[in-house]
């Protein structure tokens, strides 16, 4: 068989990307290391849909572009995805309290049928849920003895007589979290979305409508970086922040959108910043955010003024757009506004 994604060589892939998509590469030595470095996949088909016309990259695209590009892209996710973890914590923290506080700290009454709804929108159902948690820690070996994998419910299960929600909640998913949280009776899931979402203008049941998407987007783009998925072009259809709640929340017409879908990346970055819900955490992740647009690879005349137009691109691609440093200000502004008010 003729296949046709054929192994090249480092130098042939070169030479492809010289001749068939007219990609600028006058340096040979450092495509061959960008080639090696980062997996022709992710630099090169990663960035197709918003670097090419017609099958070619555009004239001002060339390799050290494109590797420069593939960084800064990469930086901006990390910031994202690291405070995303942030969130999980905070969220897995205030769930474990609820649980801990309403039904003990034995799991067999915390996860007991009676303290949860049996399923969510007849989609999450609560034995599966339990099913993949246990199989999350247990596993058996080739003679059928079971084992303990993970810390610390290893260490619990080994010298404790129970296992409390905390310590559980440290190693389950963030899916199976947002999970046991959509299974929660009214009275529990209002208690952990009061907890996080502490504004008083709007209704608990707005807040846990916003509460449920927030995770769920958040978690979303997470996958998409964690897995190394395309993420500049990434738009969720399925999955979005209910508009109008959203507004209401943030309340503030410089950070809210108008009549757009809260669907995209800039959706995630206002998410984060509402569910971190600590004004430290908020501040640090505004500036590292800042950080990444501003400061080049090296500091050279050369380097800046590249970062500057490697900026620019990326916030134009992304969809945020060439006022998203306002809006940057702005998140800083309203933090400094909220803090005055504590």
């Amino acid at each position: 068989m003729k296949y046709d994604k054929p192994f090249l060589t480092y130098d042939q892939q070169i030479q492809h990307l010289k001749t068939q998509y007219k990609l600028n590469i006058l340096n040979n030595k450092f495509a061959l290391e960008a080639l090696s470095s980062v997996s022709y996949y992710d630099l090169i088909n990663g960035y197709k849909e918003c670097m090419m016309d017609n099958g070619v990259f555009k004239h001002f695209v060339s390799i050290e572009y494109l590797y420069l590009f593939y960084l800064f892209d990469k930086n901006f996710q990390n910031v994202i995805f690291k405070h995303s973890l942030f969130v999980e914590n905070f969220f897995k923290t205030k769930l474990a309290y609820v649980l801990a506080e309403d039904f003990g700290v034995d799991m067999k009454d915390y996860l007991a049928n009676k303290n949860l709804n049996y399923s969510y929108h007849n989609k999450i159902f609560l034995h599966k849920v339990k099913e993949e948690i246990k199989n999350g820690y247990t596993k058996f070996d080739k003679y059928g003895n079971k084992f303990y994998t993970q810390q610390p419910i290893k260490h619990y299960i080994l010298n404790h007589n129970h296992i409390p929600p905390w310590i559980l909640l440290k190693n389950i998913s963030f899916s199976n979290a947002i999970s046991l949280y959509k299974l929660l009776k009214p009275i529990q899931k209002q208690k952990v979305t009061e907890n996080i979402l502490q504004t008083t203008n709007i209704d608990v049941n707005e807040k846990i409508q916003f509460l449920t998407a927030a995770l769920d987007f958040i978690r979303n783009y997470r996958n998409q970086i964690a897995h190394n998925l395309k993420f500049v072009t990434y738009k969720n259809e399925r999955c979005k922040l209910p508009y109008h709640i959203t507004n209401k929340i943030i309340n503030d017409k410089n950070l809210s959108k108008n009549n757009e879908k809260y669907n995209d990346i800039y959706s995630c970055i206002l998410a984060t910043f509402i569910l971190l819900n600590n004004s430290l955490l908020q501040s640090k992740y505004v500036y590292e955010i800042f950080s990444v647009i501003n400061t080049p690879p090296l500091d050279t005349p050369q380097f800046k003024q590249i970062q500057l137009l490697i900026s620019s691109d990326y916030l134009n691609i992304t969809g945020l757009t060439a006022n998203f440093p306002l809006k940057l200000k702005a998140f800083s502004e309203y933090l400094q506004r909220h803090n005055d008010l504590k």
